[in-house]
């Protein structure tokens, strides 16, 4: 990307963090941000700081150490590069992981699992802690299928929304063909 993606601006005016802390402010009463007090300063209105207790792990450091510090029962995990997430989408997802009690739920769009825009329960943290020592850094891999409610391309349309909501940037590229659409 070249620069920290969480502060490229979106055709709104807005920095993605900006973004993704309106998105995940408007459903949570608790927000938290995973990263280092000093680069994300400026938005310490949103909610407190969260410090990986893995460091350099990755996704998955990131989301142990926000289920380490949360107080609540079902949580928002919210990759901050997702420009096109609305507080609607995840309110709908909130109450889809709320009926099926599920430890974590997550969206499919393209045949692809989207962890870093899903509902997690706070005891995911345990299996995210045994992973994490365990030296294994993929989120999608400490799923347990008995306990993950996958929500299929199919259920995004059919709940109003376009798969496309999901989409995460990872390159200058994506970025700006995104934003052009």
């Amino acid at each position: 990307m070249g620069q920290d993606k969480a502060l490229l601006r979106l055709p709104s005016g807005t920095t993605l963090i900006e973004h993704a802390l309106g998105v995940a402010s408007a459903i949570a009463g608790q927000v938290g941000i995973v990263g280092p007090r000093e680069r994300y300063a400026g938005y310490a209105w949103a909610g407190e700081f969260v410090q990986d207790i893995f460091p350099e792990r990755g996704p998955l450091g990131g989301i142990h150490a926000a289920l380490t510090t949360t107080t609540t029962e079902w949580n928002v995990i919210l990759a901050v590069d997702l420009p096109r997430m609305t507080t609607d989408a995840l309110r709908w997802m909130l109450s889809i992981a709320r009926q099926s009690g599920a430890e974590v739920t997550v969206p499919d769009t393209s045949g692809q699992l989207h962890p870093l825009c899903g509902i997690y329960r706070k005891n995911f943290k345990a299996r995210a802690e045994d992973a994490l020592k365990q030296g294994k850094n993929k989120v999608a891999a400490c799923f347990d299928p008995k306990s993950l409610r996958v929500v299929s391309e199919e259920e995004v349309r059919a709940g109003g929304f376009e798969p496309g909501i999901f989409i995460n940037v990872n390159t200058a590229e994506e970025f700006q063909k995104l934003i052009e659409k």
